[in-house]
């Protein structure tokens, strides 16, 4: 009975787990929690799993890195609230952040042709193939910030439009689709 039980959790229950894990926890100075699930709240600590579904937030002066297994380093800035959609679990291909408010800085792996990785927040998304940028969103004005250090990234505005931005470049979009992105060579702020 009992090497009947073990069976079936490493049959069943351990490739449903590893399916849910997106990344771990690598760096943590100050506070940061996850909510899993919606109703358990975990002390975020060096070494702990990340899952598709799950919310981190990042308290003031505090910072945490994540490396997520088929993306990259992700560094998590203060006052900063991001989900691994649990939609992630089932696109192996693509990885997607959504940004609620707060900093990312990204470092993405080269991506193969088939795979992609996306920060969405609710004013635009930008997404990557293997570069170094930051993704900075205001809740309040409603206004994403992309600089891009390395590589190239796109962002797509709210009325669907498409921008390329490529080393040294930063892109501001608004909170309507009424405001105009704008793009811009900026080599003081990338660096």
């Amino acid at each position: 009975m009992k090497f009947s039980f073990i069976f079936l959790f490493l049959v069943f229950v351990l490739p449903l787990y590893a399916s849910l894990s997106k990344g771990t926890i690598r760096f943590l100075k100050g506070r940061a929690f996850v909510i899993r699930g919606g109703i358990q709240t975990l002390p975020a600590k060096v070494g702990l799993v990340i899952n598709a579904g799950d919310l981190l937030t990042v308290d003031e002066g505090s910072y945490v890195s994540l490396e997520l297994t088929n993306t990259g380093l992700i560094k998590i800035g203060e006052k900063t609230k991001f989900e691994i959609p649990l939609e992630e679990e089932a696109k192996q291909t693509t990885s997607k952040i959504s940004l609620f408010f707060g900093g990312l800085w990204i470092k993405a792996r080269k991506l193969l042709e088939n795979e992609s990785f996306e920060v969405k927040t609710p004013t635009a998304t930008a997404g990557v193939r293997g570069t170094e940028f930051d993704v900075n969103f205001d809740a309040q004005s409603q206004t994403m910030e992309t600089a891009v250090i390395e590589g190239e990234v796109y962002n797509m505005s709210l009325d669907g439009q498409v921008f390329e931005l490529t080393a040294g470049m930063v892109s501001v979009a608004g909170g309507d689709s009424d405001t105009p992105v704008e793009v811009r060579k900026d080599p003081v702020k990338v660096a």
